[in-house]
């Protein structure tokens, strides 16, 4: 079983008490390497796609944070709109090939990158 890559936790000590985000090891790696000058995320790929893998149905957590790792990788130009579209569509298509094993209601789910890339390029070509 892959473990849960955030787990909320309360504390029973105080009954007003927040629930407090606990992030696993892998995560956390993520999040360390983000703040890098230079992050090396092609290590971290292959640690969320072996265990993504393992599964029949993956986490969608785990997905998005495959997907995103791999787009980011991938140094898209972000200046003009049609590099962006290029940009949407390929997140679409990463998204997509790694939703199949899902169901339809996890698919959906798992575009919500790529619907919030699309509405920035539209708001940008309607109002920017």
């Amino acid at each position: 079983m892959v473990p849960s890559l955030i787990e909320f936790t309360t504390s029973s000590n105080s009954p007003n008490s927040q629930p407090q985000i606990k992030l696993s090891p892998s995560i956390q790696t993520v999040v360390d390497e983000i703040h890098k000058e230079n992050p090396k995320f092609s290590p971290l790929i292959q640690q969320f796609y072996q265990p993504m893998q393992a599964r029949v149905d993956p986490p969608l957590e785990s997905i998005w944070v495959y997907t995103a790792l791999t787009f980011r990788s991938r140094n898209h130009p972000k200046g003009d709109i049609l590099d962006r579209i290029a940009a949407a569509k390929d997140l679409f298509q990463l998204l997509s090939s790694c939703s199949t094993p899902c169901g339809c209601s996890k698919r959906v789910a798992l575009l919500v990158p790529v619907v919030r890339l699309a509405h920035d390029v539209v708001l940008d070509l309607f109002w920017g």
